[in-house]
């Protein structure tokens, strides 16, 4: 059931928890990283909503929109979910403008909290002279970090969305499976058989050895002993065709294909951020934050929450 410290703050927001499903909240402010004692903090010391909070929400809507709209095959589906975030992006005041010539990629919705926040001092120097103050560049800093992680974790369940960083994490989610067959060594590869290993599970010397070749339309399995290459649309749908009958016997997915797959892996506990940002080999961020605002800035405005586990 859904707190009613959590239909405050969707209220807050301007929006009714009634819009969505118990299921869809839990993972919206999973993925935000917004637990309890975020939204105690917040209610309570008259806060603005996380900013991750809100462009969470928005995706998933944008997510159940494309999904309603029957928008066709994957590749499909995932142009449209593209073409919408660069025009919401596009469509961004001279503020967001001026904190992307320092950093490009910064979502529109971090570069109007970070804006939010900044003293008249630090406004004016982004209005009057090149570059970023200091702690505007930190905060920059920690808010792609957050964006990051938390769009590697929402691709677990949405559909209109492909993310490498995504793939990484579900099949480390998969190789941690009770019944998982630990001496099959999966390997994602970027775009070639020699390609960059994005992630990989298993022996590394194991006989039993399967390639994932991610290209931009799908993937392509090369299994030592197949007589030639095999390809899928997606990456649950690729394992699974890897696995031996006996071992989707042990998993409980002996039908429905990949469906049966990503049934499991959105059933799991999701790891901690600090897992993902290690998987995803994100080097630890050399920020240091004033610790009588550390709290503040963490809760309110910039970070989705704790950074202890994401669930």
């Amino acid at each position: 059931s859904i707190s009613v410290q959590t239909a405050e703050l969707f209220r807050r927001m301007g929006r009714s928890v009634a819009q969505f499903s118990a299921a869809m909240v839990a993972r919206v402010l999973a993925v935000s990283g917004v637990n309890e004692p975020v939204l105690r903090d917040v209610l309570m010391n008259d806060r603005p909503a996380p900013f991750l909070l809100e462009d969470t929400i928005r995706r998933f809507e944008l997510d159940q929109t494309i999904q309603a709209q029957g928008r066709g095959a994957a590749p499909e589906r995932f142009r449209r979910f593209k073409d919408l975030e660069d025009a919401f992006e596009s469509d961004c005041d001279e503020n967001t403008l001026r904190m992307r010539r320092a950093f490009p990629h910064l979502p529109k919705t971090a570069a109007q909290a970070i804006w939010r926040n900044m003293s008249a001092a630090e406004r004016l120097h982004m209005h009057n002279r090149p570059g970023m103050p200091q702690r505007v560049a930190k905060e920059a800093l920690v808010a792609l970090r957050e964006i990051r992680l938390a769009r590697a974790v929402e691709g677990i369940h949405l559909e209109a969305v492909a993310n490498p960083d995504t793939d990484r994490l579900v099949l480390h989610m998969l190789g941690n499976l009770a019944n998982w067959p630990r001496q099959t060594r999966v390997e994602i590869r970027q775009g070639t058989m020699d390609g960059h290993v994005l992630s990989a599970i298993g022996e590394a010397r194991s006989p039993f050895r399967h390639i994932l070749i991610r290209q931009d339309d799908g993937y392509v399995l090369q299994s030592r002993d197949a007589q030639s290459p095999r390809k899928s649309k997606d990456l649950y749908s690729t394992i699974w065709f890897l696995l031996s009958p006996g071992h989707r016997q042990l998993l409980g997915v002996t039908e429905v294909g990949g469906a049966a797959l990503q049934q499991w892996v959105r059933a799991q506990p999701l790891p901690s951020r600090q897992t993902v940002s290690e998987l995803l080999g994100m080097a630890p961020l050399a920020v240091t934050v004033d610790p009588a605002t550390a709290q503040h800035r963490q809760t309110g405005q910039l970070r989705g929450g704790g950074d202890n586990n994401l669930t």
